[in-house]
C-alpha cells in the first residue's frame, strides 16, 4: 500500500468511526428529543467535524475516483459548524446525522474492503 492510499485509510477510519459514534448517540431518538438534549446535539456536532475535516484531507485525486460521496456537502458543514456556530440549523445537523450519515457509513465500509 503507497504511503498516500495508508494516509487515506487512516481518514477513511476515522470518518467511519465518527459516523458509528453518531448513528450510536441517535439511535432510538426523536427529533424533539436532539433538539432538547444540547449534550446530543453537540456530540453529534464534534463528530460531524470530524468528518469534514478528515475529508479535507483526502486528496482530490481519491475524492474524484469516488465521486458517489459528496466531499462537498461533508466539509461544507464542518466548515458552517465552525466558521458560523452562531448560525446552526438544528434541523440540519438531525437531518444529516439521521439521513446522511447512514449512506455515508455504507460508502465508506466499501471503500475499506
Amino acid at each position: 500500500m503507497s504511503k498516500e492510499r495508508k494516509d487515506i485509510k487512516v481518514y477513511l477510519l476515522d470518518i467511519k468511526k465518527s459516523c458509528s459514534k453518531i448513528l450510536k448517540y441517535t439511535k432510538n431518538k426523536t427529533e424533539d428529543e436532539f433538539r432538547k438534549d444540547h449534550i446530543l446535539s453537540d456530540a453529534v456536532e464534534k463528530n460531524l467535524l470530524v468528518i469534514g475535516e478528515a475529508a479535507t484531507k483526502i486528496s482530490s485525486d481519491f475524492k474524484k475516483e469516488n465521486k458517489q460521496i459528496d466531499w462537498k456537502s461533508i466539509v461544507g458543514i464542518r466548515n458552517k459548524i465552525i466558521h458560523e456556530y452562531f448560525d446552526i440549523n438544528i434541523d440540519t445537523i438531525w437531518l444529516t446525522a439521521t439521513d446522511d450519515i447512514p449512506v455515508l457509513k455504507r460508502e465508506i465500509l466499501k471503500l475499506l474492503k
